[in-house]
């Protein structure tokens, strides 16, 4: 990574990286994940997470 490179442009490298992660973790993580979310009422599971990364990235990256 750039050091010279905008804060702004790092929550959508974040976003990836934390897509990706959760996109290939395994059953053991993926229960701890809907766990977490279930805590917070989102019953989604650890898809719905993985979607709403991805989206989220999607938008920031569409200049406004």
């Amino acid at each position: 990574m750039d050091t010279d490179e905008p804060y702004d442009d790092l929550l959508p490298l974040l976003l990836e990286i934390c897509e990706d992660f959760f996109t290939g973790t395994g059953p053991a993580v993926r229960h701890e994940v809907d766990a977490l979310l279930q805590a917070r009422d989102i019953t989604g599971g650890p898809g719905w997470l993985i979607d709403m990364l991805a989206l989220t990235r999607r938008r920031l990256e569409i200049p406004t």
